[in-house]
């Protein structure tokens, strides 16, 4: 997946993403659905992957990738419940907020990344990994969610 493909699968993510929750008053973002978790909680959660793209993307750039931190299962449960515990109490414009400058902070780290990154293979692959879940692989698993 070259720049422009990784690109656009975050921006198409995030558009339907948008559109979903746009479409939703604050009641109805508050509601929760059949996984539990209302809309607000999963734009909070999203938000939370986004900011760890940002980060894995930051050491990427840099040319630390071999230094960049794994997370375990364990540690995702716990990201997680930290940030649902952190973020519930925002109101839906704060979480719509916290949404979109988390998304446009990965943006701007994805695009501003080397174009000589692209070029090579295990840094590209690294990005498509490590920074694809985050970046719309997720975003797109909870649209239905939505």
């Amino acid at each position: 997946m070259d720049r422009t493909e990784f690109t656009r699968a975050t921006e198409e993510s995030h558009r339907e993403v948008l559109t979903r929750v746009d479409a939703l008053d604050d009641a109805q973002l508050e509601r929760p659905g059949a996984s539990g978790w209302s809309p607000h909680d999963l734009l909070a959660h999203l938000a939370v992957w986004y900011d760890t793209a940002t980060e894995r993307l930051a050491f990427i750039g840099s040319g630390r990738v071999s230094e960049m931190p794994q997370i375990n299962r364990d540690e995702v449960d716990a990201i997680n419940e930290q940030a649902l515990a952190r973020d519930r109490s925002l109101a839906p414009d704060e979480v719509r907020q916290r949404y979109r400058t988390s998304y446009d902070a990965m943006l701007a780290a994805l695009n501003g990344l080397p174009e000589a990154t692209w070029s090579d293979a295990t840094t590209r692959d690294a990005i498509e990994r490590r920074v694809g879940t985050p970046a719309f692989r997720h975003a797109a698993s909870h649209l239905a969610d939505l």
